[in-house]
């Protein structure tokens, strides 16, 4: 849900418009709570004098922000402060599957710790569930983003490094094992509940070493 402002200086001029979200899957939705009701945004109101307005992501301080780049696009996919942007899909992906490029189309598909497949260079992170061949948002590094495991880890894990797993699209917390392997961090766990099967995780890929 949204609320919409524009701030104007002492002598009335519009000086910049922000929009005010709970989370970024209502930003990315760019729904709008008005009177109580949940509607969808008039995407049709923003003009080009709107590229550059903020959209504040939380419920309370510290506060993510985030620039319109396009009025134009009907989503938020066109925000990019803080590394989201817009993909295109190889195969279905779910909320918080780690990706990489595929290598003859470019689009996003999972990636795997199996350096065979050649699909261990991660990318970005799924930010939804979508089919194949369709426009998908994705976190870069640098975000805060819910990652996919294999099972709700616990909440003591808190704080520990986030391994790319040998199971596609998946993370761990613990690095692939066997040969035929890439050691792949993707970053520190921080949303761990022990209920979740996508905590948030400090998304900051790096390689390691590859087990031959």
């Amino acid at each position: 849900m949204a609320n919409h402002f524009t701030n104007l200086a002492a002598n009335g001029n519009h000086v910049i418009t922000r929009f005010e979200f709970l989370s970024v899957a209502d930003m990315l939705a760019f729904t709008n709570e008005q009177s109580g009701v949940l509607t969808k945004c008039a995407l049709a109101a923003l003009t080009v004098a709107d590229v550059g307005s903020i959209a504040q992501v939380g419920a309370a301080i510290p506060f993510d922000y985030y620039v319109l780049r396009d009025h134009t696009v009907p989503t938020w996919d066109i925000i990019h402060g803080l590394g989201i942007a817009p993909e295109t899909s190889g195969e279905a992906l779910l909320l918080g599957d780690v990706l990489t490029v595929e290598a003859t189309t470019g689009a996003m598909v999972k990636a795997n710790a199996t350096f065979s497949s050649g699909e261990w260079e991660v990318v970005a992170i799924s930010l939804e569930a979508v089919g194949a061949a369709a426009a998908v948002n994705v976190a870069q590094s640098g975000t805060k983003v819910p990652i996919l495991f294999g099972a709700a880890p616990p909440a003591a894990s808190n704080g520990d490094r986030v391994f790319l797993s040998a199971t596609s699209g998946e993370a761990s917390l613990t690095p692939p094992a066997g040969g035929n392997r890439v050691i792949f961090v993707l970053g520190v766990l921080q949303g761990a509940d022990g209920i979740t099967a996508t905590p948030d995780v400090f998304f900051r890929p790096h390689y390691i070493s590859r087990r031959p």
